[in-house]
């Protein structure tokens, strides 16, 4: 049987909501295709995740 090696990574997300309005990015088309998404990103290593989403 082969071994499946899975990495995990720790991502954030913020969900910024103003006078009922969510804001929510798109992405570059050539990148991922046009699909949408929150801001936020990758957590570094010993960096926290306030620290990720500034």
């Amino acid at each position: 049987m082969k071994e499946t090696l899975v990495k995990t990574v720790d991502v954030v997300c913020g969900a910024l909501i103003r006078n009922g309005k969510v804001m929510i990015a798109r992405r570059v088309s050539d990148v991922s295709g046009g699909w949408y998404e929150f801001p936020g990103g990758k957590v570094e290593p010993g960096e926290t995740g306030p620290e990720a989403l500034k």
